[in-house]
């Protein structure tokens, strides 16, 4: 649970990661980032932080940019998934079967 502006912060930096690199659907990691991402989208601070003006604006830029992201990242991922129930062949329309491809 995202309790203050220190927590905010690494759980911020924590998802830039996880967009640097997501992690597999339906794994650990997955879940955490899901689970994350909820919280950031929740947090709202009591009282906005004792910081200059501008630095309190370019957190809340940031964390607006990376929300963003999320959910286009969380888009994408369903409409791929969506897509794959669907598809009788693999992603790229390759086959599961033996090639012909080359036989007289």
């Amino acid at each position: 649970m995202i309790r203050d502006r220190q927590a905010f912060e690494a759980a911020l930096e924590a998802v830039t990661r996880y967009l640097d690199a997501p992690p597999e659907p339906g794994t650990p990691e997955d879940r955490a980032f899901g689970e994350l991402l909820k919280e950031l989208e929740s947090y709202r601070p009591a009282q906005p932080p004792r910081t200059e003006p501008d630095e309190f604006v370019e957190l809340q830029a940031r964390a607006e940019v990376l929300r963003e992201q999320a959910a286009a990242f969380l888009q994408r991922r369903e409409t791929e998934r969506e897509a794959s129930r669907f598809a009788p062949f693999g992603a790229a329309g390759e086959a599961s079967g033996p090639s012909t491809r080359g036989k007289p």
